[in-house]
């Protein structure tokens, strides 16, 4: 059975699913990408869902605020917000009788990062997807930032167009500063972890050199899709992706 729900974070309304609803099970919250919402890339979220329901395993999809059907506008959203969105959410799964012991997070490229620092906030094991971490696409625009980059949209907001969608300036503010965060969340990360990546994804490669420490160590469980980039877009590699992943989390949880 399908939830759909709706929760309060940031003052306004999140909108998402619990598929395979029911408080007995373990629950994966999903966090997607930089500017994808709960279906995200050719509905590879949809495809994990389903496959995980048939190990009893339910899955939370939603869109952060800002995007998708949730409230807010996409130059309104930042790290911190979408960290907010996942605490308020795992606060609803808790009042509807879903134990933290029962939790994992899966972050999908850009995902990762607030994944990590809610894997790590309730001590749940990780999965990361095609983690973009260190040196990021983003990470190259904020390089290059400055004011004359900037525009106003429809609204009169100052902003950066990026990835399709319109940033604002403080995105780019608080960005050193949450990847600090992120960086000492991960190398303090102590619980199960699955890190699944394509072998010919070179935004990934930054990621896996600076924490290669970590993700050698003895609670990660690491696979290369061969041939695959960067979202696993051949159905081929989509499945390697959620079969690999079901296999795993069928084990831990």
């Amino acid at each position: 059975m399908n939830n759909f729900f709706q929760v309060k974070s940031n003052n306004a309304n999140i909108y998402g699913v619990w598929e395979g609803y029911s408080e007995n099970y373990p629950v994966l919250i999903y966090c997607a990408g930089i500017n994808a919402v709960r279906a995200d890339v050719h509905r590879i979220a949809v495809n994990l869902s389903y496959s995980l329901q048939k190990r009893n395993i339910s899955v939370v999809r939603f869109d952060y605020y800002g995007l998708g059907i949730s409230d807010g506008f996409s130059e309104q959203m930042s790290n911190y917000s979408k960290f907010e969105d996942v605490k308020n959410i795992v606060e609803f799964l808790i009042e509807n009788g879903v134990s933290r012991e029962k939790l994992c997070f899966l972050g999908f490229s850009d995902g990762a990062k607030v994944a990590i620092l809610a894997a790590r906030k309730y001590n749940t094991p990780l999965i990361l997807w095609s983690p973009l971490i260190q040196e990021d696409l983003k990470k190259e625009s904020i390089n290059r930032f400055d004011y004359k980059s900037m525009k106003k949209n429809i609204k009169n907001k100052r902003v950066i167009s990026q990835f399709g969608f319109d940033f604002g300036l403080e995105y780019f503010k608080e960005y050193e500063v949450f990847l600090d965060e992120v960086n000492d969340h991960i190398k303090g990360f102590n619980n199960k972890g699955l890190l699944i990546y394509g072998k010919r994804d070179e935004f990934v490669i930054p990621t896996l050199q600076w924490y290669s420490d970590t993700f050698n160590g003895i609670d990660w469980c690491k696979y290369a899709v061969e041939e695959s980039e960067h979202i696993f877009s051949n159905p081929t590699w989509k499945s390697e992706v959620i079969n690999k992943t079901t296999d795993w989390l069928g084990k831990i949880l």
